[in-house]
């Protein structure tokens, strides 16, 4: 997934969670079990972009998607570093 897509799902994933808390009241229980399957999307697509990115504790840090709101900003922080190419090791 690319950034922006990451970043597309993590806004939905606050979106879910906000009508989790404040949402009509039969609802809530869906947009909650929405939420969670969103935030754990959103930490291993953004714990495995972060790697890509050389971020060596990237799953650690994509963990902030525990939290509301947070995860959400930590990835935007730290996205913005270009992708490593990874390098093949050529004998010879």
């Amino acid at each position: 997934m690319s950034r922006n897509q990451i970043l597309a799902m993590s806004v939905v994933c606050c979106a879910f969670g906000a009508l989790a808390l404040a949402g009509p009241a039969d609802s809530r229980t869906a947009a909650y079990g929405l939420n969670i399957v969103l935030a754990i999307a959103c930490f291993f697509m953004a714990g495995r972009d972060l790697k890509a990115r050389g971020w060596a504790l990237g799953y650690l840090f994509a963990g902030a998607y525990i939290l509301p709101l947070i995860g959400l900003i930590v990835y935007f922080a730290l996205s913005d570093r270009p992708k490593v190419e990874t390098a093949s090791l050529v004998r010879g």
